[in-house]
């Protein structure tokens, strides 16, 4: 107990630190537009469900194949050839809808993962009801599956909330401001490259002229 309470106190201390890192960079790439940094922040999170959607669905689906279904069922084929990469697929696009801010795309994706709820749910009360003790093909994977579906189901109502607010953040200058940003890193870093390379050919020069002289100075003698 005393182990977990100052760990629990570090990672509040370390998490603290990354929030303010996080604000000062924040600041740094969309100046004081507390407009922007509120979009920004959705932008963010958003990003993070996208990844963890991808995981656990994935996870889920993998496992769902692999241990429980068998190869004479249909729904094994469907489900490596058409929800895997279909899922792929579909967050490939929420992350391109979210990135260049396309509107129609990304009520497409709201719709989609509004509607994925139902099939969570199927498949909950299909792992756990009506089953036949001597035929059960969730018999050793069901506590597994049941906490990726659980895990899955409610990431995929909070990535709808906070797609939503992204939504509605769509065309305030967010995407302009985070190209700007990119683009001005971008050539600060060749300038720096640029000056690197100069800074290195002069020290070269200076170091064959600085050879010379004293090869000359040795013969001179």
């Amino acid at each position: 107990m005393v182990v977990y309470s100052l760990c629990s106190v570090a990672f509040a201390v370390l998490t603290w630190e990354l929030y303010q890192m996080f604000g000062w960079k924040t600041y740094k790439k969309l100046g004081a537009n507390l407009a922007l940094r509120r979009a920004y922040k959705w932008h963010q999170i958003l990003l993070t469900l996208l990844k963890l959607d991808i995981f656990f669905f994935i996870a889920y689906s993998v496992q769902l194949a692999t241990l429980v279904l068998r190869v004479s069922d249909p729904e094994t084929w469907v489900q490596i050839g058409v929800v895997i990469p279909g899922s792929v697929v579909f967050l490939v696009l929420s992350f391109w809808a979210l990135k260049v801010e396309k509107k129609r795309l990304m009520i497409v994706v709201i719709g989609c993962l509004g509607c994925s709820p139902a099939y969570f749910i199927y498949k909950l009360v299909r792992m756990n009801v009506g089953i036949d003790k001597n035929n059960d093909p969730y018999l050793d994977t069901r506590k597994y599956l049941t906490f990726f579906v659980v895990v899955t189901l409610a990431l995929v109502l909070v990535t709808v909330y906070v797609s939503v607010q992204c939504y509605r953040n769509f065309g305030i200058g967010l995407k302009e401001a985070i190209a700007d940003y990119d683009a001005c890193k971008a050539q600060l870093k060749a300038n720096r490259a640029m000056l690197n390379n100069t800074s290195g050919r002069n020290s070269m020069t200076e170091s064959r002229y600085e050879y010379t002289d004293v090869h000359e100075r040795f013969v001179l003698d």
